[in-house]
């Protein structure tokens, strides 16, 4: 079974005591739940580890407007377009919402809905990591005698499945590159007959 994801949570008005915090704990793991207070902070943690399974809950106002919750979106999506970004907030201009579409925000949800209602937008973004092709190659390379398995590309270079799901995840030119390969070939292997569901 593929690895839980981590939980990233960003926002100024949040301690580890929150009833959110205390309940993703419990659901997903405390190990795997990540709080940061500052926004900077935690688009550094983000971009520092863009080979993990990842998913964002980030408020939108912070004391620094340079910090504000649609511009970490932004330098997030600059690096990685797969994370699942679950935006938390009160904050409803048009320019925000125009800004959260723009940038792909999964989800929306105010700092006044209860925490199940926040927990079912973290299992909806989790159903989200778990159809992408590094979580598919993870959860294939799980069921297998041989975990050290390689993928030789048509370039000739070799990938561990390791080294392939990390290039994936952090989104690098080879890594959209192998992804968008891997898809279209299953997609014409299924059409084709040669391969079912």
């Amino acid at each position: 079974m593929s690895q839980k994801p981590e939980i990233i949570v960003i926002d100024d008005n949040t301690n580890i005591y929150d009833p959110l915090i205390i309940e993703l704990g419990i659901v997903y793991e405390e190990k795997n739940i990540k709080l940061f207070q500052d926004s900077l902070k935690g688009l550094d943690y983000i971009l520092a580890n863009l080979s993990k399974k990842m998913i964002v809950i980030l408020d939108i106002k912070f004391t620094n407007p340079k910090d504000r919750g649609d511009i970490i979106l932004e330098a997030i999506r600059k690096q990685n377009k797969l994370i699942p970004v679950i935006i938390w907030s009160a904050e409803e201009t048009q320019d925000f919402f125009k800004s959260l579409i723009n940038n792909h925000a999964l989800y929306f949800v105010e700092q006044t809905d209860n925490t199940e209602e926040i927990l079912k937008r973290v299992e909806g973004a989790i159903h989200y990591l778990n159809v992408d092709v590094a979580t598919a190659i993870e959860t294939w390379l799980d069921e297998q005698d041989n975990k050290e398995q390689i993928l030789s590309i048509s370039n000739g270079k070799e990938y561990s499945t390791n080294d392939l799901i990390s290039e994936i995840r952090k989104q690098s030119e080879e890594g959209r590159k192998i992804e968008k390969e891997i898809l279209e070939l299953t997609i014409d292997l299924l059409f084709r007959k040669k391969e079912s569901i």
